[in-house]
């Protein structure tokens, strides 16, 4: 029997790669090498991707045009390393910097905002001196408040942008804000469980805190993209990251060291050429960037633990920010 040849059209692509797949099956089913297997998942995500593409954009031409060239930048993205079942960090720390930097200046936009109440406390507080180590206690614990108030409703925000940007779509800062306020109260309530929950599990010999961190990662995207409430959104998050603990850890410590380094290094410069509370600010606003990046990273996660777990792609995940 031959190939079927109904054209280059995205609807003719897949028919290829489905004819192809059901004539394969058979060999690749009673085959055990890896190449096979390879093989077989790389035909079941390229007929995913095409059929995403052609859903988007509808029966337009296959060759040489805009659409088949986002489609193939899907296929590249998950070619680089997350294949089917597979955790990789390096990929979703590689993808979440692409993603970050395709739209920059909105999530750094939305970065900001969190940051104002640190930017008030080294104004207006100062900065621990060995003197003064704790200049204005109780201005700077209600500061901190608002800041991881605020911080999980713009990280809401950000996880909408992330998707948008996945699905080849933008996004105003105007929209994102919107998705993240709309869920404002329940994003209230997982901020300040999670973080009294993460507070007192760092204060029982740290390990406790860490293992909430990694349980609850995906709590905030749950909650913005599932709307699910406060327990909801905690257990749910717990569900998804059961047996992918370890590396969310690998994870949070590779971003968390590399990016406490780099805060260090750049308010050592900042502190000699402008004085400490020169270097402070720009601490700050390098915590712009690391909000902004954390929260791409949050969203590519919860996006992989559920591809993995239930084989969902990233429109239907969306649908509910159309």
């Amino acid at each position: 029997m031959n190939t079927p040849s109904p054209g280059y059209t995205l609807q003719g692509r897949c028919e290829q790669l489905r004819f192809r797949f059901r004539q394969s099956a058979p060999s690749l089913a009673r085959s055990k090498r890896l190449s096979t297997c390879i093989e077989a998942q790389m035909l079941a995500f390229q007929m995913q991707v095409i059929g995403m593409t052609y859903r988007r954009y509808g029966p337009a031409q296959y060759s040489g045009s805009e659409r088949h060239q986002t489609g193939c930048a899907l296929m590249t993205n998950y070619s680089q390393g997350t294949g089917s079942g597979d955790f990789n960090i390096g990929a979703l720390i590689s993808e979440s910097f692409a993603v970050l930097h395709r739209a920059l200046p909105r999530f750094l936009a939305l970065g900001l905002i969190p940051i104002v109440p640190l930017i008030i406390s080294t104004l207006v507080i100062g900065v621990p001196t060995p003197e003064n180590p704790f200049p204005n206690v109780s201005a700077i614990v209600v500061l901190m408040l608002i800041y991881i108030a605020l911080l999980f409703v713009i990280q809401g925000g950000m996880i909408y942008g992330a998707f948008n940007e996945l699905r080849g779509q933008n996004f105003s800062v105007g929209d994102a804000l919107s998705k993240g306020l709309s869920r404002f109260l329940p994003l209230l309530g997982l901020s300040i469980l999670v973080g009294l929950g993460i507070a007192v599990g760092l204060m029982l010999l740290i390990v406790p805190g860490l293992w909430l961190i990694c349980m609850l990662y995906a709590a905030v995207a749950v909650c913005v993209v599932e709307q699910r409430g406060v327990t909801d959104s905690m257990s749910r998050s717990g569900e998804l990251t059961s047996g992918f603990r370890w590396q969310i850890l690998g994870l949070v410590l590779i971003v968390g060291i590399a990016g406490w380094i780099v805060a260090i290094i750049i308010e050592y410069i900042g502190g000699g050429l402008g004085g400490p509370i020169f270097g402070a600010l720009l601490g700050n606003l390098f915590q712009v960037y690391l909000t902004a990046l954390g929260s791409v990273l949050t969203a590519l996660v919860y996006y992989r633990l559920r591809s993995i777990k239930e084989g969902i792609d990233i429109d239907r995940l969306a649908d509910v920010f159309d």
